[in-house]
């Protein structure tokens, strides 16, 4: 960089919207090559500022919302924007509107949105998730609660059984009790047995549908032939039997009429 020592920073060109992409004045960059050079000579200055350096040149980006934008895997590892893959998470933040922030070796960055489902399922409570966290808790947590109080009633056939058993009786119990002041102390409870319930039963539901599709489609196998059959090609005609004088004088023949 001594070469060109006086070349001035750039502001206000290049942006990094919330999906990961890069925007010139605004517009989507298509040309992938330029997208992935972009990636490659992408860092941060002294003061905390992010830039993607141009040659001799500083072009500091505008983010819409954070420096990376993290993306997940089937294999439940970080990916950020740029294609760098994060060795781990060492903190997450949410926001008021259900944004998730995480901190990673790479830098802070935004999970996108639409892996935040399978995010939620990756998380546990370390102590096991609390009741209030599914009633209390809002988006991303309450889903992360809802998994763990999941996971902990599904570990084995029994426990899931003595858990659904024990909720109809919960259930029973408060209803009749219902117009008992004392009842409502722990509707909070009911509530979030509730949840945790009607979602195993939404899972099984769904596991009952993908069964009979499954038998549904051997019987479809099963039934439908497949047939190799070829058309005969048709034999090559000799044109060498043609006798074009005939054609000739019926050609003449006719233009005659």
């Amino acid at each position: 960089m001594a070469k060109w020592p006086g070349v001035p920073a750039v502001f206000g060109w290049l942006g990094l919207d919330r999906r990961g992409r890069w925007r010139l004045e605004g517009e989507l960059i298509g040309n992938d090559a330029a997208n992935r050079f972009i990636d490659r000579n992408y860092a941060r200055d002294e003061a905390g500022r992010w830039f993607f350096q141009n040659g001799p040149q500083r072009v500091f980006v505008t983010l819409e919302y954070a420096p990376f934008v993290y993306r997940l895997d089937d294999a439940g590892t970080l990916t950020a924007h740029t294609g760098r893959t994060a060795r781990a998470a060492t903190a997450a933040f949410l926001d008021e509107e259900q944004n998730l922030t995480v901190a990673t070796d790479l830098g802070p960055g935004l999970v996108d949105d639409r892996d935040l489902e399978a995010l939620s399922e990756r998380l546990g409570f370390p102590d096991g998730a609390p009741l209030e966290a599914v009633t209390g808790g809002e988006g991303f947590v309450r889903n992360a609660a809802i998994v763990a109080c999941k996971e902990a009633a599904n570990e084995s056939d029994q426990t899931r059984k003595r858990f659904e058993v024990g909720c109809r009786e919960v259930f029973k119990k408060f209803r009749a009790c219902i117009n008992l002041p004392a009842v409502a102390d722990y509707r909070a409870e009911r509530g979030a047995l509730a949840v945790i319930y009607r979602s195993l039963q939404r899972d099984r539901e769904r596991a009952d549908v993908s069964g009979i599709l499954r038998g549904l489609q051997e019987v479809v196998d099963e039934a439908i032939e497949v047939r190799s059959d070829r058309i005969a090609e048709a034999a090559p005609y000799d044109i060498s039997k043609i006798d074009f004088d005939l054609l000739r004088r019926e050609f003449q023949r006719s233009r005659g009429k």
